[in-house]
């Protein structure tokens, strides 16, 4: 297994998403998880959190629409928020 749970989300610009990936960090450290690594290219149009037991993928539109993570995990159980 790769992980438990993905979550995906999507940010208007590199800005943006790094400001939503920024929130996640503090957040979850707050609640005492350690973020065990983060991957991002250097204009912010893809922020990976790993988390173990979670992943959070943070893009921006365009990138999301790109790599369509969506389709490739289809057959897993949507979980809403």
């Amino acid at each position: 297994m790769v992980t438990d749970y993905f979550v995906v989300v999507s940010g208007s610009s590199g800005t943006h998403t790094q400001a939503l990936a920024d929130h996640v960090v503090d957040g979850l450290s707050l609640a005492g998880a350690k973020l065990q690594g983060k991957e991002s290219d250097p204009f912010g149009k893809w922020i990976l959190l790993d988390y173990v037991a979670v992943i959070v993928h943070v893009f921006d539109e365009e990138t999301r629409d790109f790599y369509n993570l969506e389709r490739l995990w289809g057959e897993a159980v949507s979980v809403p928020l």
